[in-house]
């Protein structure tokens, strides 16, 4: 028994070593699924099969296999400097992949004396990969094909949120009074002529008398003008009684028009005045002037309000405005893109991380900071579902391409580097992917622009790329083809 069992270590050495290589001295495929298991052998996988180890070596000469055949560590020698190609994948001393045209590279011989596309082994080094289409039915690598989209610029803006100024009132009463009720508290919403507080003063009596007067004396005036314009045309009154008719018409209207004018004085609507004759005594009201959000009341009951007196601020916080400043260099590409609308702009900010603002830069102020050498904005954005709160720092990020100008973009994770250069994975032929050279921006919202080196419907690898990554360093430091 001890005599049969090296002669049975010898013979499994020398099936492993012969089941690591074709015919041709190749060794056998693999394809990057199987890579990423262990080989069946024991070996690691991406260690290739079937060339000598040291490990080996030592059992060879225990057996007295290489040590008596000079001949074959003459012929692993030759191996190990290759072939006589005029280009081999082995070859790092020369342009790489990503230096080389795609004809090059599917024209480059691997020392195995074929092609190194076609090679399992030393296709990593030319740049290909092998991807077995169960990763991609698995979710394990997903890939996407590039489109020409309309970007943003790379310009970043920083601001501020604020109310609009437009969108924002500061009520006060215009005379003298006493607080006699307040409708609503801040954070209220309220509806335009909602009642917000109401006002009791003596001043307002006086006003609301003359223009119900007036009113009254209109009516009157109007209705008589009516029956003698009648009379008129059935021949039953003169023309002279049917002119003093129109006349006091005239008159009334004049009245009534002076009265209105001393309502407004005393910030009172006809609605308060006709109010005031149905029984709420010497009170006005102050009232919403638009739909809106109550930020702050200024009135507690029994108060006394002098006119001006800021009362009531209301404000529509739907629509909110940023203020920005732009440099001197940033004029001439935000003045080029400025419409009739004004640019298009995407707001963010740091409560909602993810999540993106419409906006328009719509003004640009004519003078110029001599302290900050700057150009004040403003940015007008919409807050949808109110989730924008004044005082919030914001990023703006203004679109100023143009309208029509389109660019190449594919998800952030598609673009890898590698010793600082820039390249994509893109789909060649069946299974095979080949990295090729690209150069792109810096990524936004998970989006990232190609400037070069891609064409619209390419095919590139984005989930899973850096795995494919992995394995064609792995070759550029020699654990691809055996050597």
């Amino acid at each position: 028994m001890t005599r049969i069992y090296p002669a049975a270590i010898f013979l499994a050495t020398a099936i492993f070593v012969i089941s690591g290589c074709d015919r041709d001295g190749s060794p056998q495929g693999r394809g990057v699924a199987t890579e990423k298991a262990a080989d069946r052998h024991g070996h690691p996988a991406d260690e290739p099969a079937g060339h000598d180890h040291p490990a080996h070596a030592h059992e060879h000469d225990e057996h007295g296999a290489a040590s008596d055949h000079p001949a074959n560590a003459d012929e692993h020698d030759e191996h190990a400097t290759g072939h006589d190609h005029p280009t081999h994948a082995h070859e790092h001393d020369g342009p790489g992949d990503l230096d080389r045209s795609i004809p090059e590279l599917l024209e480059m011989d691997c020392e195995h004396g074929i092609k190194a596309v076609n090679c399992d082994e030393c296709r990593y080094e030319s740049g290909f990969v092998k991807v077995d289409p169960d990763l991609f039915e698995k979710g394990l690598m997903k890939t996407v094909t590039a489109e020409e989209t309309t970007i943003a610029s790379g310009m970043t803006l920083y601001g501020e949120t604020r109310l609009s100024e437009r969108r924002i009132a500061r009520l006060s009463p215009r005379t003298s009074g006493q607080v006699a009720s307040v409708g609503i508290a801040p954070g209220d919403h309220v509806r335009r002529g909602q009642v917000l507080v109401e006002i009791e003063s003596t001043a307002f009596a006086g006003a609301a008398a003359e223009w119900l007067a007036a009113e009254a004396t209109f009516r009157l005036a109007d209705i008589s003008a009516r029956r003698h314009q009648d009379l008129n045309r059935q021949g039953l009154n003169s023309t002279r009684e049917f002119q003093e008719a129109q006349s006091a018409v005239e008159a009334a209207r004049i009245r009534l028009d002076a009265a209105a004018l001393g309502l407004k004085a005393a910030g009172m609507t006809r609605a308060d005045a006709r109010a005031l004759s149905s029984g709420a005594r010497n009170r006005v009201a102050i009232r919403a002037p638009f739909d809106g959000e109550v930020f702050e009341v200024n009135a507690t009951l029994g108060a006394f309000i002098e006119p001006g007196q800021e009362t009531v601020v209301m404000g529509d916080r739907g629509t909110l405005e940023v203020m920005v400043d732009l440099r001197e260099s940033d004029l001439e590409a935000v003045s080029a893109a400025f419409g009739p609308s004004g640019i298009p702009a995407s707001v963010t900010v740091a409560a909602w991380p993810g999540r993106s603002f419409s906006g328009i830069l719509d003004l640009i102020e004519p003078t110029m900071s001599r302290q900050t050498r700057t150009v004040r904005a403003r940015v007008t954005v919409t807050n949808d579902g109110l989730l924008l709160r004044p005082g919030m720092f914001a990023t703006v990020r203004p679109q100023i391409r143009g309208d029509g100008v389109l660019a190449i973009t594919v998800p952030a994770e598609a673009v890898l580097t590698d010793e600082g250069r820039q390249f994509v994975f893109v789909h060649h032929d069946g299974p095979l992917f080949m990295r090729r050279p690209v150069k792109a921006g810096k990524p936004e919202n998970g989006i990232v622009e190609v400037t070069s080196g891609l064409a619209p419907g390419q095919t590139v690898v984005t989930t899973g790329a850096f795995l494919l990554k992995s394995d064609v360093l792995k070759a550029k430091m020699g654990e691809g083809c055996a050597h």
